[in-house]
C-alpha cells in the first residue's frame, strides 16, 4: 500500500539534508529501527522534504509506504491522539476495526508485531510532540519512519535535521520553477528582492511565484513593489489554500499565554536581535523567567537563535508578530512596554559608559532616574562587550525613537554614548544616532540637546572627513552652547572644531580654539577636556617646527591623562609622542612610545587610536631602513582605516604603504598606491595632496631620465 502524497514537480535544493537522511536510513545502528526527525518553521518545507525522501526510498520499504498527518497544525483539526493515529495505521495494513484493541497501548504493541516481519516507510507528518510521536514507532530494524514537526524534538532518539531558511541560489531556483516563465531571469535585481521579502521561506516563495505565475501582466517587479509594503506584505503572500499568515498562527496558537505575550512583545522591539535582560524589561518579568520563554519560542521555531542568548525573528514571523500585538495589545500597553525597553536600553548604556569612560561623566547626561541596569557591566571589558552585541539595536532605537514618539529618548541615547562610537569605530552609524538626536532635539525645541548632538556629530564628520560638515556642526555647537552658558559643553565643542582646523591646515585658527579649550577644561576642573587640549596644542605645535613646545605639551597631555585615569588621552599622546620622537632620530624611543599607545588601543578595543598607532609605526619602520615590517605595519593600518570608514587615515596608510613598496624597489606599486592616496586627500581637500604630488613628480621625472 503507498499512501504518500504526491511528490512536487519543483522540489528544490536541501542537498545536505537528504544526503543526511538517505545516508542514515543506509545503515541499521546496531539492529535499531531508523528515524529521521525533520523540524523547523512553519513553511520551510519539512513535509515537501519528507515526502520527496520517501518516494525516493519506496522502493526499498515494498511492503507499505505509510503516511498520516497528526494534525498539530492543521486549521481548523486538533491534533490526532497516539490512539487514534494508531488506528488509521493499522487499518492502511488491513486490520478490521474488530481486532484492533481499544487501549493505545495494546495498539502499539499490535503495531510493531504487524510490522515485525515486514519492510515499511512510514511518515508522520505535523507532529506536536514526542509523546504524541513515540507508540507509532515501528520496532522493527527493517522499518523506516520519517517525521515532521514544528518542535524541537530533542527526546526522540533519531536524525535530527532543521531545516533554514533557502540558500539564496536555491530559493531563486525554486521562485523560476514556480513562475514557470522567464520573468524572473529576466529581472534579477527584481527577484533577488521579491526573495528577501519572502525571507527565502520556501512557502512564502511558492505562494508569491504562483500569484506570478497566474498573472501574466505582473513583471516581477511590479510583484517586489507589493510586496515592499511591510503593514501588506503577509496579505500579498496569500492564495485561496495558502498562507504565510495562517501557517504562522497556527504555531502561535500552540503557546502558553505568556509565551504569547513575549512573541508579540518581542515582535515590537525595532532591533535585529534580542536578548533576556530586553525581554524582561518588555514584559515586565524576571531575565530567567524570559529566557525560559525564549527558549520555547525557539523550540516552536517563532525565533531563531544564532548565538547563546541572543534571539531573532524571521523577517516573516515579525510581521506577524507585530500585527497580532497591534490587534490584541492595546496601544498604551504596546507604549508602555516599549518605554520600559528603551529604558532599559538606556539605564544599561549608561552604566556601561560609566566602566568604559568612567572621566568622561561631566559630558553625559544623569539617568539615574531611570529603570535600573540589569546586567553586569561593572568593568571595561563586561561594559564594552554588552556595548558592542547591542550595537546596532542602539542604532535602530535611536530611529525608531525619533520617527515614532519618543525623541527625548532619541537626543539621550547620543548624548549617551557619543565617546563608545569614538572607540568602536563605527562611525557611519555614530552619524546616524547624533543626526536622529539632531532631529529630535529640533523637534523638542531644547537647544541643548541640539548643541551636544552637534558636536558629537562633528566629530564623526571629521572622523569620516567630511571637513566643511564638521566646521558647520561645530561652529553651530560653539554658538548655543555659549549663549547659553554651557562652559563644559562649550569646551568640547571647541576641542572637536580644533580638530577640524587642524585637518585642514589651519594651524592658528586651531591652535586659537585650542587654547580655548583648554582654558574650558582648566575653569570647570574637566582633567578630559585639558588633557584633549593639551593633546591637541602639541600637534599644532608640531606642524609648525616648535618641537620642544610639542614635546612638552604631548607629556603634559600624558601626564593629566594618567592623572585622570584617561587611557584614551595617553594612547593618543604618546602616538604623537612617537612619531616626533622620530623625526627627531630617536627611533628606538618612537618604538616605545608607539608600542606602548598600541598596547593600550588593543588593550581597550580603540579602533581609532590602533589605527593611527599601526601607521606611525609604519613611519619608524620605514626611517629605520626596514621596509618590510613598515610595510606589514601600513597594510594593518590601511584595512582598519577601511573598516572604520576613516579616509583621511586611508590616504595616510596608502602613502605609507608606497613609501615601504619604494623602498624596496618596487616603484610601480609605490605609484599605484601613492595615486590612491593623492585622490583621496584631494577628495578630502586637505594639504597633505601637495606632499604627495611632489613624490609622483619627482618619481615621473626619474622615470623620464632613464
Amino acid at each position: 500500500r503507498n499512501d504518500l502524497p504526491r511528490d512536487i514537480s519543483y522540489f528544490t535544493g536541501r542537498r545536505l539534508a537528504l544526503e543526511r537522511i538517505l545516508s542514515a536510513s543506509a545503515r541499521t545502528a546496531g539492529g535499531t529501527m531508523v528515524i529521521s526527525a525533520i523540524d523547523g518553521m512553519a513553511g520551510v518545507g519539512k513535509t515537501t522534504l519528507a515526502v520527496h525522501v520517501a518516494h525516493r526510498l519506496a522502493g526499498r520499504f515494498p511492503d507499505a509506504q505509510l503516511f498520516v498527518d497528526l494534525n498539530a497544525h492543521s486549521p481548523g483539526r486538533t491534533p490526532m491522539s497516539p490512539s487514534a493515529a494508531l488506528e488509521k495505521l493499522l487499518r492502511a495494513l488491513g486490520l478490521g476495526t474488530e481486532v484492533i484493541p481499544p487501549d493505545v497501548e495494546d495498539r502499539s504493541a499490535l503495531w510493531r508485531a504487524q510490522l515485525a516481519r515486514r519492510r515499511v516507510l512510514v511518515v508522520l507528518d505535523n507532529a506536536s510532540d514526542t509523546t504524541q510521536i513515540k507508540p507509532l514507532l515501528p520496532g522493527s530494524p527493517q522499518s523506516l519512519a520519517l517525521v515532521t514537526s514544528r518542535q524541537r524534538l530533542t527526546n526522540l532518539d533519531a536524525n535530527l535535521i532543521s531545516l533554514d531558511v533557502m540558500p539564496l541560489a536555491d530559493a531563486r531556483d525554486l521562485f523560476v520553477k514556480v513562475v514557470g516563465d522567464d520573468r524572473p531571469l529576466a529581472d534579477p535585481s527584481a527577484t533577488e528582492e521579491v526573495l528577501r521579502l519572502c525571507g527565502c521561506l520556501p512557502l512564502a516563495i511558492q505562494i508569491a511565484g504562483a500569484r506570478l505565475r497566474h498573472r501574466t501582466a505582473w513583471t516581477t517587479s511590479y510583484l517586489a513593489a507589493r510586496l515592499r509594503d511591510d503593514h501588506r506584505r503577509l496579505e500579498e503572500l496569500e492564495t485561496d489554500d495558502l498562507s504565510v499568515a495562517t501557517a504562522f498562527s497556527l504555531s502561535y496558537e500552540q503557546l502558553s499565554d505568556d509565551e504569547k505575550l513575549v512573541f508579540r512583545m518581542a515582535g515590537l522591539a525595532p532591533g535585529a536581535d534580542i536578548e533576556p535582560h530586553a525581554v524582561a524589561a518588555l514584559i515586565g518579568c524576571a531575565p530567567e523567567e524570559a529566557e525560559t520563554k525564549l527558549e520555547n519560542l525557539v523550540d516552536a521555531h517563532l525565533l531563531q537563535q544564532l548565538v547563546p542568548s541572543r534571539y531573532r525573528f524571521h523577517d516573516l514571523i515579525r510581521a506577524h508578530a507585530a500585527k497580532l500585538s497591534s490587534t490584541i495589545d492595546s496601544e498604551a500597553d504596546r507604549s508602555a512596554a516599549l518605554t520600559r525597553l528603551f529604558d532599559y536600553y538606556l539605564s544599561t548604556a549608561s552604566k556601561a559608559m560609566d566602566s568604559v569612560a568612567p572621566t568622561d561623566w561631566a559630558h553625559r547626561p544623569k539617568l539615574s532616574d531611570r529603570t535600573a541596569a540589569t546586567v553586569d557591566v561593572s568593568n571595561y571589558d563586561r561594559a564594552l562587550g554588552w556595548l558592542n552585541a547591542e550595537r546596532s539595536n542602539l542604532v535602530s532605537m535611536s530611529e525608531f525613537t525619533v520617527l515614532h514618539g519618543w525623541p527625548t529618548y532619541a537626543c539621550l541615547l547620543s548624548s549617551t554614548v557619543w565617546r563608545y562610537f569614538h572607540i568602536c569605530g563605527n562611525h557611519d552609524e555614530a552619524l546616524a544616532v547624533h543626526t536622529n538626536a539632531i532631529t529630535a532635539a529640533s523637534a523638542l525645541g531644547n537647544v541643548l540637546f541640539e548643541a551636544d548632538a552637534l558636536a558629537s556629530r562633528g566629530y564623526i564628520n571629521w572622523f569620516l572627513g567630511h571637513y566643511q560638515r564638521a566646521l558647520v556642526d561645530c561652529q553651530a555647537a560653539v554658538r548655543i552652547a555659549a549663549d547659553k552658558g554651557d562652559r563644559s559643553l562649550e569646551g568640547r565643542a571647541l576641542h572637536a572644531l580644533g580638530l577640524v582646523h587642524t585637518r585642514l591646515g589651519s594651524n592658528e585658527q586651531a591652535g586659537e580654539v585650542l587654547q580655548r579649550t583648554l582654558a574650558a577644561g582648566r575653569e570647570t576642573g574637566d582633567q578630559d577636556l585639558e588633557g584633549y587640549a593639551l593633546r591637541g596644542l602639541g600637534e599644532i605645535y608640531f606642524n609648525l617646527g616648535r618641537h620642544g613646545e610639542a614635546i612638552a605639551s604631548y607629556e603634559e597631555a600624558v601626564s593629566v591623562a594618567r592623572k585622570a585615569g584617561n587611557h584614551t588621552i595617553e594612547g593618543y599622546a604618546l602616538r604623537a609622542l612617537g612619531e616626533i620622537c622620530s623625526t627627531m632620530d630617536q627611533h628606538r624611543k618612537a618604538l616605545d612610545h608607539c608600542m606602548r599607545a598600541l598596547e593600550l588601543a588593543r588593550r581597550t578595543r580603540n579602533r581609532n587610536i590602533e589605527n593611527r598607532a599601526l601607521r606611525t609605526l609604519g613611519e619608524i619602520h620605514c626611517r629605520l631602513s626596514e621596509p618590510e615590517e613598515s610595510g606589514r605595519r601600513y597594510e594593518e593600518a590601511l584595512n582598519l582605516a577601511k573598516e572604520t570608514g576613516n579616509r583621511y587615515e586611508e590616504a595616510r596608510a596608502h602613502e605609507g604603504v608606497g613609501d615601504a613598496r619604494i623602498e624596496c624597489g618596487d616603484a610601480r606599486a609605490a605609484t599605484v598606491h601613492w595615486q590612491q592616496a593623492l585622490e583621496l586627500y584631494d577628495q578630502l581637500g586637505v594639504p597633505d595632496s601637495d606632499r604627495v604630488r611632489d613624490r609622483l613628480d619627482a618619481l615621473q621625472q626619474q622615470h623620464e631620465v632613464s
